[in-house]
């Protein structure tokens, strides 16, 4: 399946914005999840200024199918992560997500250097757990905190 990661541009921001979760997903995710507070926070470096954010559109060829943050402190390769990720609803379910987070791992391991990957998950969002888990990420024993040794 071939998905890459785009940046967020003027071209793409629209549409950016305009992906959405299904209404079960935003019960469960915390007020502030979205592209829109995502993209803010890689602006004002709201974890620090040592840290570098990669805003990335997730395609399938020339289809906009989500979205996802990538970070990392480049003079710590354990401050790596993930810390916003969806697939549009329309296309949940059809195996874009674990394509986007095999390229996730695969980018960060590569531009970042990462020795592991950290992302946090709602533990009642079952699918995304399941996503998880499946590609080796544990929880690290702290609330909605996940991990992946690489």
């Amino acid at each position: 399946m071939p998905i890459s990661f785009q940046p967020v541009t003027r071209h793409n921001f629209d549409a950016v914005l305009g992906l959405q979760i299904t209404p079960a997903q935003t019960a469960i995710l915390p007020r502030g999840f979205g592209a829109c507070f995502s993209l803010a926070r890689a602006y004002l470096k709201t974890e620090g200024d040592s840290f570098n954010y990669f805003p990335r559109a997730i395609y399938h060829d020339e289809i906009l199918v989500g979205y996802i943050m990538l970070q990392y402190d480049p003079a710590e390769s354990s401050s790596s992560g993930i810390s916003e990720f969806f697939i549009d609803h329309r296309f949940q379910r059809r195996g874009y997500g674990r394509a986007a987070l095999t390229l996730a791992i695969e980018w960060l391991k590569e531009h970042a250097r990462a020795s592991h990957i950290h992302l946090l998950c709602e533990l009642e969002n079952a699918p995304a757990r399941a996503l998880y888990f499946s590609a080796g990420f544990k929880n690290s024993g702290r609330t909605r905190f996940f991990l992946l040794h690489v």
